[in-house]
């Protein structure tokens, strides 16, 4: 069963991890501007498209434009990360189903998935499990994922940062654990809050088994 960490205690293992909410509402903003920018003459699914690239680009953006311990872009395997100072781990912003940011329901990736992100939940679990063992070998980084889904019924967008544990038929479906974040509203005004990290982020990925 997934845990699921949600409210403050979200808040808290985010600024554990260096990171706060700020950065991710500003690349869903950024995301989501863009995708209504299509006229009607757009071909079906280019919304999706620009959502999916300019929230990449904008989280990117945002997190390896630090001024203290700037994030290093990672393309290998084309999995689009973005990683954390000291290489432990990393974030790839994907568009989740309509379960995501739902504490009772379990999200899947959107698009299918292809070799690179079997390989990466293939080296999470290796990882874990080299840590677990306290080996001497070095892992692989872990990779999350930066769930989100635009919800326009509600007019909000909810996300999840999330550890992929299993994909079965080219889509992710199994996550422990995940972090939900706070809706964002998108009626309400944007935040000009600066991200402020942790000084010292610290591994939390091996306690979650």
């Amino acid at each position: 069963m997934a845990v699921v960490v949600e409210g403050q205690n979200a808040v808290d293992h985010l600024s554990r991890m260096g990171l706060s909410v700020a950065p991710f509402h500003q690349a869903l903003r950024a995301g989501y501007a863009e995708s209504l920018t299509p006229s009607g003459f757009a071909p079906p699914g280019f919304a999706n498209y620009l959502l999916d690239g300019w929230t990449a680009e904008a989280l990117r953006r945002i997190l390896c434009g630090r001024r203290d311990n700037p994030w290093t872009p990672d393309d290998t395997y084309n999995l689009r990360r973005v990683v954390e100072p000291t290489g432990e781990f990393g974030i790839i912003p994907s568009i989740g189903t309509a379960t995501t940011g739902r504490s009772r329901s379990t999200p899947t990736t959107h698009n299918e998935r292809g070799p690179a992100t079997s390989r990466a939940v293939s080296e999470n679990q290796l990882a874990l499990d080299l840590a677990l063992r306290m080996t001497d070998d070095e892992p692989e980084p872990i990779t999350w994922n930066f769930l989100y889904y635009v919800d326009e019924g509600e007019r909000v967008i909810r996300s999840e940062l999330s550890l992929p544990r299993r994909i079965w038929r080219s889509r992710v479906r199994s996550w422990k654990p995940r972090i939900l974040l706070p809706e964002l509203n998108l009626d309400g005004p944007a935040t000009l809050e600066d991200d402020q990290p942790a000084p010292d982020p610290i591994d939390v990925s091996v306690a979650w088994r």
